[in-house]
């Protein structure tokens, strides 16, 4: 009990946070909203008080926990070439085939502006981590959307990459900025080498 006492006063200081920054016109242009309506999904405001709040928790209670990011592999190419609107109905698909690929007690959020999607994933290790992020991956890919504008696949895909906190390492990552910059590198490898692929570091 006062376990959950504390983890739900540490979510409400970071709520708290966000609040006063809007107060004091830090944001005053751009409302907070913790949905994304476009996507059906949480939005990249939300994201940001999530990725502080699941770090924290972890580094507290010594849990592990991972993050997944996907991207649709040459979405301006097949916006180029199929239209906006087939292009914003390929993105939402993406939000809901990842959605329902993910466990109950998964979280997904819209990273950024653009097309990124990012998942956390509690109670997770880098290996789970990547067995889910890959059955997201080739799950889409069976989906069969064509894509002509891909020579190496000629369908529509997806690549992710996942990055872990774990107990054990500590030193890794000194906060959450370090898990999305260390996903992101890997998931920008992973689309360099073609996509339809996790992008993971390599072996030492």
């Amino acid at each position: 009990m006062e376990e959950l006492e504390n983890m739900r006063s540490l979510h409400q200081k970071q709520l708290e946070r966000e609040v006063e920054g809007i107060l004091r016109g830090e944001d005053l242009l751009r409302p907070v909203t913790m949905f994304d309506p476009e996507l059906g999904i949480g939005s990249s405001e939300a994201l940001k008080v999530e990725l502080e709040y699941a770090y924290n928790i972890a580094a507290r209670y010594k849990r592990p926990y991972s993050i997944a990011i996907f991207n649709i592999d040459g979405y301006e190419e097949y916006d180029a070439h199929y239209g906006r609107r087939a292009a914003k109905l390929a993105h939402k698909l993406t939000a809901e085939h990842i959605r329902h690929s993910c466990r109950s007690v998964d979280r997904i959020y819209r990273y950024d502006a653009g097309t990124t999607i990012l998942l956390i994933l509690p109670e997770t290790n880098y290996e789970g981590g990547c067995v889910l992020a890959e059955r997201v991956v080739a799950g889409f890919s069976r989906r069969n959307i064509p894509n002509f504008r891909s020579a190496q696949h000629g369908l529509l895909t997806l690549s992710g990459s996942v990055a872990s906190y774990e107990p054990e390492k500590p030193g890794k990552y000194a906060r959450w900025g370090d898990m999305i910059d260390d996903a992101l590198l890997h998931l920008h490898l992973a689309q360099g080498q073609g996509g339809n692929m996790i992008g993971k570091p390599l072996p030492a």
